[in-house]
């Protein structure tokens, strides 16, 4: 029977602790991914939210500011309440019926 030298021996116990340590590296490596994502997953939910509340608050600003101008607009003499309706549009220019050729000719 073979008997193994007692040097080898150390050597057997020292790559077996080589390859606890690389698993156990790769086992921290999977863990701190894992602790990364979940971190990114969380940041991206508060922003999300942040992004939702912000949004709702101007949202409500612009509602107040519409209400308000109604209110205004309302309140107004009619000739102010006409000058502010017009001025976001402006009138369509009159067009000249057109004429056929044959009758600026003959003219």
């Amino acid at each position: 029977m073979f008997t193994p030298a007692p040097f080898l021996a150390p050597l057997r116990i020292a790559g077996l602790a080589v390859l606890l340590t690389l698993a156990g590296c790769d086992a921290a490596e999977n863990a701190a991914q894992k602790l990364a994502d979940e971190a990114k997953q969380q940041v991206e939910q508060a922003a999300r939210e942040v992004i939702n509340d912000t949004t709702k608050q101007l949202n409500e600003k612009i509602d107040q500011a519409q209400k308000s101008t109604e209110d205004w607009l309302d309140q107004a003499p009619p000739a102010e309440r006409d000058k502010a309706e017009g001025d976001g549009e402006a009138p369509a220019p009159k067009r000249q019926p057109e004429r056929d050729s044959a009758d600026q000719h003959s003219a």
